[in-house]
Formats: C-alpha cells, sequence, structure tokens
C-alpha cells in the first residue's frame, strides 16, 4: 500500500502527530483513485472506513491515533481496542497494537472491528455517513419525496445524483429507519469491480435474471457509488430498460451516485434527485449548528448569532462543508474556553479553515493554468458566461468541478460557484502567495497592489467605447496584487458585503476583507462609483468590532483626460 504523507509546511503548521501519518484521504475517491489502497475498519455500530496505510511498515498504533483523533479524544486513547474478526471480539482477543496492518482490514466486507468508549463530546465528519446513535437532523421532506417515489408513485428505480459531502449516505441510513418495513439491501460498487457480482452476493443476479430474494417482503436495494461503474453499459441496460420485465414488483432501487454526467443513457430516464435537492435550507442548516454534541460546542452559540449566520452563508446549504468547518472550529478552540466571536469569525474565513475541505472541493489536476477559472472569480457572485471557446478549452477542468459541486452551471450559458467557500478554496489555489512578509500598513499594502498591476494587461483590456479598461481584467489584477504583496498566512475573502450584507446597489465596487494579524477591509470602484459606509459593520459590541487595528478604505479608480 501506499503510506499518505503530510505536507512537511502543514505539519509544522499544525503541529500534530496525527498528521504526521494521514491527510485528507477523500479527494482520492473524489478523482477516481485507486480503490485498493485502504485499510478499512468499522468503529462500533457505525459504518465502515478506511485510512490509506502501508503494508509491512504501519501498525495499528497508527490506526488507534486516527480513530482516538476522529471520535475520542487522547485521554481515552488507552481503551481502544482492534479486533481481526466478529469471533475474535467475541472471544475478547484484541491485537496486539505493535501488529502490522498487513492484510488486514483490506475488503469492506472484513474490516478491523474497532472497540472504544463513544462520546458525543468530539463528534467529527463521518465520511460515509450520519452516526446512527447521534443528534441528527432528519430531512422528512427529501425523505418523503423519495419514498413518494417509490411507492405512491409505483416507480422501480430513483437515482440520488449530488456532489461528495451532500449528505447522500446519511439519507440512505435515514431512509431505511423511517421506513423499517421496508427490508433495504445496501450494495456498495467498487471501481474495477462487476457491479452484477456486488448485487449477487445480496440474492440478486441481474444478468443472469435470477433473484432469491422474498417474495412476501418489499425490498429496496441501495446502490451505492454508481459513478465508479458507469462505463459498464451492458449492466445499466440490463438493470434499468429489462429488468423490469422479469423482476418481481416487490424489488426497487435507490441509486446514489456523486454526479450525473456521462452516466449512462438509462439512467438519465429515471427519477432524479440533484445537487439542489440535497442543499439544507437556512432554517435547516441553522438547526444542525444547534444540534447538541453535532453542532457547535456550547462555548460558540451563546451570544455569537453572527458565526452562525457565516457559517450558513459560506457554506451554501453544503452539509458536508458545514460538518468539516464545525469540526475544524472545535479543534482549533478546544484549549480555548471561551473564544471570542471575532476570533471564531476570523478563523472561518482563514486558509486553515480551508485545509480539510478537498473532500468537498476537490482539486484539479492544474488548476492554476485555468483562465476560465480566475474568470469566475473575478466576477463572482455573479454569474459567468459561458463561452464555447471558454468551454472547449477547459473542458476537463470544468467537468471535474461541476460533478464534485465546485461550479454551478444555472443555464446552458452561465456558471457560477456554488458556494462561498467553494470560491474561497479556489481563490487560495488560484492565486499563490509569494511575498515572505505582509505589509505593516494598509498604505503600503495599497502602494503595492498597484505597483504590481499589469500595465499591458490592462490597456490590452480597454474598451474603445469607454476608453477605460474592463472590469474583469481590473479585478483580476487586483487579486493577484494582493496575492502577491501578502503571505500564505494572510487570507483574503473577496466581496465583504457578502459577510456583512449592506443594501444592494447597482454599482457596488470590488470588496476585500485582508484577514491577518491586520484586519483590512478594502473597496475598489472601477471608473467611478459611490463608497459604501461599511464601519457600522464594525460598531463598538458588534462581532467585530473596529478597534485601532481595523481601517477600511476606498479607492475609486477613474479615467483621466489622457487614458
Amino acid at each position: 500500500m501506499v503510506a499518505s504523507v503530510a505536507n512537511s509546511k502543514r505539519d509544522e503548521r499544525h503541529n500534530t502527530e496525527w498528521s504526521q501519518h494521514f491527510t485528507c484521504y477523500t479527494l482520492g475517491s473524489a478523482l477516481g483513485w485507486d480503490e485498493a489502497l485502504r485499510v478499512w475498519f468499522k468503529f462500533r455500530d457505525l459504518l465502515v472506513e478506511f485510512v490509506p496505510m502501508t503494508d509491512g511498515v504501519d501498525c495499528l498504533h497508527g490506526l488507534r491515533e486516527w480513530v482516538a483523533f476522529q471520535y475520542l479524544n487522547h485521554t481515552l486513547q488507552d481503551q481502544v481496542k482492534f479486533y481481526a474478526s466478529p469471533a475474535e471480539q467475541r472471544a475478547n482477543r484484541p491485537l496486539n497494537l505493535d501488529t502490522k496492518v498487513d492484510g488486514l482490514g483490506l475488503e469492506i466486507e472484513h474490516p478491523i472491528l474497532v472497540d472504544a468508549p463513544f462520546t458525543f463530546g468530539s463528534i467529527y465528519v463521518c465520511l460515509f455517513g450520519l452516526r446512527p446513535d447521534a443528534p441528527r437532523l432528519e430531512r422528512d421532506q427529501l425523505l418523503n419525496k423519495i419514498n413518494t417515489s417509490l411507492t405512491r408513485d409505483l416507480r422501480r428505480f430513483v437515482l440520488l445524483a449530488a456532489p461528495h459531502g451532500s449528505g447522500k449516505r446519511s439519507i440512505l441510513l435515514l431512509f431505511a429507519q423511517r421506513y423499517p418495513e421496508l427490508h433495504c439491501i445496501d450494495v456498495m460498487l467498487m471501481r474495477n469491480s462487476s457491479p452484477n457480482d456486488a448485487l449477487r452476493q445480496h440474492g440478486l443476479d441481474i444478468c443472469g435474471k435470477e433473484s432469491s430474494l422474498s417474495e412476501d417482503e418489499q425490498h429496496v436495494i441501495l446502490i451505492e457509488d454508481a459513478q465508479r461503474n458507469y462505463e459498464d453499459k451492458a449492466f445499466w441496460k440490463a438493470l434499468i430498460t429489462e429488468a423490469p420485465s422479469w423482476l418481481p414488483s416487490n424489488i426497487r432501487f435507490i441509486i446514489s451516485a456523486s454526479h450525473a454526467l456521462e452516466s449512462p443513457i438509462e439512467l438519465q430516464s429515471i427519477r432524479t434527485f440533484g445537487r439542489t435537492d440535497f442543499l439544507l435550507s437556512d432554517e435547516e442548516a441553522r438547526e444542525f449548528l444547534a444540534l447538541p454534541g453535532v453542532g457547535l460546542p456550547e462555548k460558540m452559540k451563546d451570544g455569537k448569532d453572527k458565526l452562525a449566520e457565516l457559517l450558513v452563508r459560506e457554506c451554501g446549504g453544503l452539509v458536508g462543508a458545514l460538518r468539516v468547518a464545525v469540526t475544524n472550529l472545535s479543534k482549533n478552540f478546544r484549549s480555548s474556553p471561551t473564544p471570542s466571536e471575532s476570533e471564531l469569525l476570523s478563523y472561518v474565513l482563514s486558509y486553515d479553515c480551508l485545509e480539510c475541505m478537498e473532500r468537498c472541493f476537490c482539486r484539479p489536476t492544474q488548476p492554476t493554468s485555468s483562465e476560465f477559472l480566475m474568470k469566475c472569480l473575478a466576477l463572482s457572485p455573479n454569474a459567468v458566461p459561458l463561452s464555447p471557446k471558454i468551454a472547449e478549452e477547459n473542458k476537463e477542468c470544468f467537468m471535474i468541478l461541476k460533478k464534485t459541486g465546485v461550479l454551478v452551471q444555472e443555464n446552458k450559458q452561465l456558471v457560477r460557484f456554488s458556494s462561498p467557500m467553494a470560491e474561497r478554496f479556489y481563490f487560495k489555489r488560484l492565486v499563490p502567495r509569494f511575498a515572505h512578509f505582509d505589509p505593516k500598513s494598509v498604505r503600503e499594502l495599497i502602494t503595492k497592489v498597484l505597483g504590481s498591476l499589469s500595465a499591458s494587461a490592462l490597456r490590452a483590456s480597454v474598451d474603445g467605447s469607454h476608453g477605460f479598461p474592463d472590469e474583469i481584467t481590473f479585478r483580476q489584477q487586483l487579486m493577484k496584487g494582493i496575492a502577491l504583496n501578502t503571505t500564505y498566512t494572510c487570507s483574503t475573502c473577496p466581496e465583504l458585503p457578502r459577510v456583512f450584507p449592506v443594501a444592494a446597489t447597482d454599482n457596488r465596487g470590488v470588496v476585500f476583507f485582508v484577514n491577518a494579524s491586520q484586519k483590512w477591509g478594502l473597496e475598489f470602484f472601477v471608473d467611478g462609483g459611490n463608497a459604501q459606509d461599511y464601519t457600522s459593520q464594525f460598531a463598538p459590541g458588534d462581532a467585530m468590532p473596529r478597534s485601532k487595528w481595523m481601517t477600511t478604505l476606498s479607492l475609486t479608480y477613474a479615467a483621466t483626460p489622457r487614458g
């Protein structure tokens, strides 16, 4: 197996023991890396999860650290035990912690069994669904729609097609619990494996047209990760087109996939619940944040309403992003008994909070060369016109970003970022940092930004009718200028009004919130405009009080008579 080793800079920044062994491993699933590079384990009655480990090198000590970090805390680490099989667990014969992982947990059907005390106090993101015994959102409306499609509308198939982190597996778990009269059979598809073989293990041979399932029960087959076997056209034709002619009517299917793009034509004809169906409403997101033991810790709730509102806006309804953001907040402030709301808001808007978001917003292979993504950043939060030339030049990158829910295509001509957090995630990657030191004053920052603007790029974009550079080019130059003159630890949040909304106007400038030891709000206007007064957003007693280190500056750019 291939070990997953964290980047040395990340090790230094987080200074945690577990990061020396593991890094965020869900990106591989999003981009289609080899599914075999996993050691599967099962924690109590939860669903099976995996960790990348190395045969002949890693031992159970490393797995114990991972489990303790994810689910418990280090004070309970010594109580964690591992078993090779259910029989060994019943006989209370735990594995020695020095045991190498060689051959253990290689198959999802035979995971390493983990026994440890359970606590709601440090619930962490569950990569394969919710914890059945923890507080949760019930998602009544979506569950009712899915059940109605299968039972009342008598549909044989339902497709759940939403990006990673949307909560598909949680919905499948809730569905099975909500409707106990239905016999739900969970079937997970694996890449480079036959989907028909996976179904045969549960008594259903689609290609052989045979079923050993009871005729006295109503069965619902829950097929997960269907996108892993989209290329098996014969199977999907046999299942969707041919099976209804011979399969008993008491057998139905819920098919789950991370996207419906490039799916077999047969899947495009069935009832589909897509990304927007899985998004949490603002009310549901606030309800999630208030859940005991699962949402925000109590020390982050009382009198800190703006923190919850910021998280709701930043995550854009994606439950996975909300879950990871809460987890990151809990970890970062675990040793702080009473963090201020200013500190919490600053952390949410920082790059450190984005480090574990790759599950929700995967990283394309070469995003830095994408003119298209830079245009999305420059025009955000407005939708971007999708010209045929740009779409073709960046087709691979564009398709990956659509599959993973980073970009949303509103119609055939317009595309935008799915959430402010997705936008900041890519701002961090598309606009690299080069400075060794941050500016000491806002004047120094502005001077350096103006000095780094490309005169040739601005001149090339001049509109003949107005004689002034176009706004997209100005925005791109400003973003690059700020990034060029600040360090890696200094995060930039485009569009401050989306964090602290003000009355909408037609001539709003480009706003940046530069968040480091200096916290500066900067507003730029292209060819004139009326400056907005943001001082009320930082008034005394507000979530982010104005003080001697808080400065708001507005600059207006206008064409001179000489051009």
